[in-house]
């Protein structure tokens, strides 16, 4: 009775989990019609520069899960931002991001683009790593990905994304992915970006 009682409190709060992460994402995903009608706004001649081969694929396109962006306060520390990047998906492959936030309540698309970005996230994902934030490091202009489900500090990990790995391949220091304190001492020690 008792382990019954106990696998039904898991269930419960596991669906409760779920819920609110469908809700969530309904909440911070434009709908397929404000999709096209964004995608619309890609000047004709320019749809390679997106991610797509022509504009017959917007009719395709589809959005994907949101992903948290995460970044550091002036002190240090990782806040999460009130930005999403979204994956546009066609045929199953990611080819750009739509950036939305939410203001009061309300959606905003705030910024499109990032197809190498999409398509370096969509790499991982097929290889079988789950991203569930993107990490920006602004002063340094670097991403990283945090590859586990944690909201723990010192256990998080992030893989460096191509901007990270040049830069600091360029300064000697890359590894395979690093912790938030290490992403902490690459932004305390990078002087702001003034781009």
């Amino acid at each position: 009775m008792k382990k019954t009682f106990i696998y039904s409190v898991i269930v419960l709060f596991s669906l409760t989990k779920i819920n609110a992460q469908r809700n969530m994402n309904e909440q911070i995903k434009p709908s397929q019609e404000e999709l096209q009608r964004f995608l619309s706004n890609i000047p004709k001649g320019e749809e390679k520069d997106f991610g797509f081969t022509d504009r017959e694929q917007f009719k395709k396109a589809s959005l994907g899960n949101p992903i948290l962006m995460k970044s550091f306060n002036e002190k240090g520390e990782i806040i999460t931002e009130n930005r999403y990047r979204i994956p546009v998906i066609v045929r199953d492959k990611k080819v750009l991001f739509i950036t939305t936030r939410l203001t009061e309540g309300n959606l905003e698309i705030v910024d499109m683009g990032g197809s190498i970005l999409a398509r370096e996230i969509g790499k991982y994902e097929a290889s079988g790593i789950k991203v569930y934030n993107i990490m920006r490091l602004y002063n340094a202009n670097i991403d990283f990905v945090q590859i586990n489900d944690t909201e723990n500090e010192k256990e998080a990990k992030y893989y460096p994304l191509s901007s990270a790995v040049q830069k600091l391949t360029d300064e000697k220091s890359s590894k395979e992915y690093y912790s938030a304190e290490d992403l902490r001492n690459i932004y305390k020690n990078t002087p702001k970006n003034n781009n």
